[in-house]
């Protein structure tokens, strides 16, 4: 059962509140008679505080100790979360629901949090968590008021709107991505934040590169220097990849809410990085080139590494031997009860990777270039395509080519590359069925239950 706001009424909400249909989530703090006794002035204090974030929020409100069934997350814009733990214990269902969530979110925004500076305490659940007040600013003072308390609450629910706006000014999309990308490489990138002005109403999403500061800048990633005049660059190509494997369900289960309310966010496009307006002069962002160390044909060469996989030499970008190793032992481990994958090596024609060349046909760099894309090639079967190009060249309308006409690896094959962090080709368009290439990033925009976590 949820509460509405104060009394059981609540006023309407401006249709254009960046809040959006809020749900706030909090924990009354222990029922016993004895907690109640003990605790029952900073109860009191804590409930003033929920109804009046909650009347200004606009928001249906549910309290995990007393409202029963949790209501569906998949209805709400925004989470705003208040943690009494009254005795010691915070509520397992919002420690488990916080726990998803390892940033500060548009989504989930904490407004109280008990336990103020102990790492035992929910706050430190949520990387970066900003909350209103923590228990040190109001449980322990007595002498709050409810006019103080609402001046308080006011003023952050003035500034949250602000930033709220600000960052769906820059696109929802941005967020997942520069996460995406912090997730797939934690040693290399910090983890990002949204920078904002609340005097110009703007503000960017931004990450540091091994020490060095990188904007969002419309789906760029460019330096602060390049990010004054990102018009003159590229974005990066960048989507939510789909793996072929259909196990992404999550289990249904409040628990997992965070999870539930990621899923749904992801449903829409990147429209930070697809709304910009690109002129055909434009260049080429380098941040992959110097995310591999790859800017030149002769650094690029000194990233590569020989190696041996599935019995073929290999020149690889160092930074995906370890995957590849990965790769080949789920390939080796899976062949013991899927011929199939033993056919298709007897098949196999060559495997390359490094090849400094830009993608056929475009001024965009292959990831050849930089040694994280690997071709396995099997020797031509009639009937069967591989490459759309190679199609196009025989006079074939290649847009025709059905997925039963493809030459695909085997299912095992592409699974076992998609789980060290690999994209396949075939999934795309333009098919390359013999292409994989190490983007960790793209798959985890792609997952149904992972962003940033």
């Amino acid at each position: 059962m949820l509460n509405t706001g104060c009394a059981g009424q609540k006023a309407e909400q401006p249709p254009d509140d960046p809040l959006g249909r809020t749900l706030l989530i909090y924990d009354s703090g222990e029922s016993s008679l004895l907690s109640q006794f003990l605790y029952n002035s900073g109860n009191a204090r804590f409930r003033r505080l929920v109804r009046i974030v909650g009347r200004l929020a606009y928001a249906d409100t549910f309290d995990t100790r007393r409202n029963g069934a949790p209501p569906d997350a998949k209805k709400y814009d925004t989470f705003l979360v208040g943690v009494r733990g009254a005795g010691g214990g915070e509520d397992e269902l919002i420690k488990n629901f916080l726990a998803g969530f390892d940033f500060w979110d548009a989504a989930v925004v904490p407004f109280f949090m008990d336990k103020a500076g102990n790492e035992a305490g929910p706050e430190t659940l949520i990387r970066g968590a900003r909350p209103l007040m923590s228990g040190r600013d109001f449980r322990y003072r007595k002498g709050v008021k409810e006019r103080e308390a609402a001046s308080l609450a006011a003023g952050w629910m003035e500034e949250l709107r602000a930033e709220l706006s600000a960052r769906k000014a820059v696109g929802e999309g941005a967020e997942e991505v520069v996460k995406a990308f912090a997730a797939a490489f934690p040693e290399r990138i910090t983890w990002p934040e949204f920078r904002f002005s609340p005097d110009g109403g703007r503000g960017d999403w931004y990450f540091e590169l091994d020490g060095v500061p990188y904007a969002y800048a419309e789906g760029r990633f460019l330096t602060l220097e390049e990010a004054g005049k990102s018009g003159d660059f590229r974005p990066l190509p960048v989507y939510r990849y789909r793996r072929q494997a259909d196990d992404w369900e999550v289990e249904d289960d409040w628990n997992k809410l965070a999870s539930r309310v990621r899923s749904r966010r992801s449903g829409g496009a990147l429209s930070g990085w697809r709304r910009a307006s690109v002129s055909p002069e434009a260049a080429r962002s380098t941040f992959y080139e110097t995310l591999y160390a790859c800017r030149t044909r002769e650094e690029a060469y000194r990233q590569q590494e020989w190696i041996s996989f599935l019995g073929s030499a290999v020149h690889v970008h160092k930074a995906i031997r370890a995957p590849l190793a990965g790769v080949e032992a789920r390939i080796l481990e899976s062949e013991k009860t899927d011929k199939e994958i033993t056919g298709w090596r007897e098949r196999l024609y060559s495997i390359t990777s490094w090849n400094w060349r830009n993608v056929a046909g475009s001024g965009s760099r292959s990831y050849h270039s930089y040694g994280i894309a690997i071709d396995l090639l099997e020797i031509q079967q009639p009937g069967k395509e591989t490459y759309w190009q190679w199609t196009r060249s025989k006079g074939v309308n290649w847009r025709t080519v059905t997925a039963e006409q493809r030459l695909d690896p085997p299912g095992a094959v592409i699974r076992a590359f998609e789980e060290h962090g690999f994209i396949w080709g075939g999934t795309w368009p333009w098919y390359d069925t013999m292409h994989f290439e190490y983007r960790p990033e793209l798959l985890i925009l792609g997952s149904r239950t992972t962003v940033g976590g």
